[in-house]
C-alpha cells in the first residue's frame, strides 16, 4: 500500500519551488501534499507537519464543497 493511499491524499509531490506544504484545488477537488522542505527537520516534526497539512487542506475541501 502506498503512502498516498494510507494518508488519503489525492497527490503527493516533491516540489521545492513551491512555498506551500500542501494545497487544495477547488477546480479539481484534489488535495496535494508537498514533501519538499523537510530535509532539515526531525522525523517527529515531519510527521506533525504532514498531519497538520492534511487536516488544513481537507478543511478547505470540506468547506468549499457544494452539497
Amino acid at each position: 500500500m502506498s503512502w498516498q493511499a494510507i494518508l488519503k491524499i489525492d497527490e503527493v509531490v516533491f516540489k521545492p519551488e513551491e512555498g506551500a506544504r500542501g494545497w487544495f484545488s477547488p477546480t479539481t477537488e484534489k488535495v496535494t501534499l508537498n514533501l519538499a522542505g523537510n530535509a532539515d527537520k526531525l522525523e517527529s516534526e515531519i510527521i506533525e507537519d504532514v498531519i497538520e497539512t492534511i487536516i488544513h487542506e481537507y478543511t478547505h475541501k470540506a468547506t468549499s464543497s457544494t452539497f
